[in-house]
This record gives C-alpha cells, sequence and structure tokens, in this order.
C-alpha cells in the first residue's frame, strides 16, 4: 500500500493552487517527494480547457470581469467550467507509471470517486454513458479535467456540493449547450456541510487507490 501526501486549505487563488500544482510537479518527476492530493476550494473564477475557451462564455467577457470573476486559461484536458465556494475541488500529482494505470482507468477512478461521495449522501450519483464526469440522470454534479506530463498528473475533479449554481448558466458548462448543473445540497433540498464532504471524500479516495495518508490524515 503506498503512502500519498495530503494537504487541505479553506480557500485557494486558482492560479495560486497552479502554482502549487506545477511546485509538486517538478519535485515529483525529480522523486523529491511522493504523490500528493489537494484538497479545496476557489474563489469564483471561470477556467479554460484545452479543447475549448472564450466561444464557450453566453454573456461577454467584460460582464462576467464586471462581476468579479476571473477567467484563467490552463492546460487541463476539457473545455470551460466554473469554481467556487462550495464546490470541493481535488488536484491529484501523483504518478500513474508507479500505480500501472492508464489515463482512461485513472479518469474512471475520479468519476468512481464523485459518484461514490454521492452515494454516501444518498444521491444516485453515476457515469453518463458519453460524457465525463458525475451525473445525476441528465444534470451534471461534477467534473473532471487532467494533464500528464511526464507520466504525472495535474488538476483533477470539481464536486459541487453547496455553491451558487447561477454562474453557469453563463457559460456552456464543460462545453455542452443542453447541460444543468446541479449540486448535493440541490438535490437534497437540505443543508450539506462541505466539512462532511471533505472528510469523506478522503476516506473514498484512499479506498478507490488503495492508500493511506501521511501522518495518519
Amino acid at each position: 500500500m503506498q503512502i500519498w501526501q495530503l494537504r487541505e486549505y479553506a480557500f485557494l487563488e486558482y492560479q495560486e493552487a497552479l502554482s502549487l500544482q506545477t511546485k509538486i510537479l517538478e519535485k515529483r518527476n525529480r522523486k523529491e517527494c511522493k504523490n500528493t492530493v489537494l484538497l479545496l476550494e476557489h474563489p469564483p473564477v471561470f477556467t479554460l480547457g484545452n479543447r475549448g475557451g472564450k466561444e464557450f462564455l453566453q454573456l461577454p467577457e467584460e460582464k462576467i470581469v464586471e462581476k468579479g470573476i476571473s477567467i484563467i486559461s490552463t492546460r487541463r484536458g476539457g473545455y470551460i467550467t466554473y469554481h467556487a465556494p462550495g464546490q470541493l475541488v481535488i488536484y491529484l500529482i501523483v504518478s500513474l507509471q508507479e500505480m500501472k494505470k492508464g489515463i482512461a482507468t485513472y479518469i474512471r477512478q475520479l468519476e468512481e470517486v464523485m459518484i461514490q461521495i454521492g452515494e454516501y449522501f444518498q444521491v444516485p450519483t453515476q457515469r453518463h454513458p458519453e460524457r465525463p464526469g458525475a451525473w445525476i440522470k441528465n444534470k451534471k454534479i461534477g467534473s473532471v479535467g487532467v494533464s500528464v506530463s511526464k507520466g504525472i498528473t495535474m488538476h483533477g475533479l470539481a464536486f459541487n456540493v453547496n455553491l451558487d449554481l447561477n454562474p453557469f448558466s453563463w457559460i456552456s458548462p464543460c462545453g455542452f449547450i443542453d447541460v444543468e448543473m446541479t449540486s448535493l445540497e440541490k438535490y437534497k433540498k437540505e443543508a450539506v456541510s462541505m466539512k462532511d464532504v471533505r472528510a469523506v471524500s478522503k476516506q473514498i479516495i484512499a479506498n478507490i487507490f488503495n492508500i493511506s495518508w501521511e501522518n495518519g490524515i
């Protein structure tokens, strides 16, 4: 059983989290650190994937900026998405070679993390037969976006817990014009604690990847 490092934050600006991932990636490539997972939330931000960007905005860019929401390009897979408080973001900087996994298997494991979080909270979360992420029937509750450099991953998943979903209407989420976003709290129609979701997610990740956390976290 491998031991991974866990770093948990309340909030990190997107660029700060990206810089942190890059530094860990460089150390991981030099084998100076263990596989590392970051758990956090972001202030409001739209991020553009390597498959599509500003063409999926449903509002003029200046209107979005006026609302205090940044628009940032990334190298992760996928299209445009939205991050904000109330959404759990999990970044994994891990070696696929050491885990002996291909990227397709790895992405399915990230989806499985979200599916099991949903199941824990009695929300029927599942895969979509044609579209990545985590879904409740035809509504999307979680997204996956990954990049790989020399066999080391960056980015990861974003799971909607109790955030304001309205800004998703200002974009075509993940490049799909017909996607409605949802969250644990919206589906359950009752309050859901982010603290509880974080705690459950750590155990689920450990189980799915068959790892333990450094320092017993």
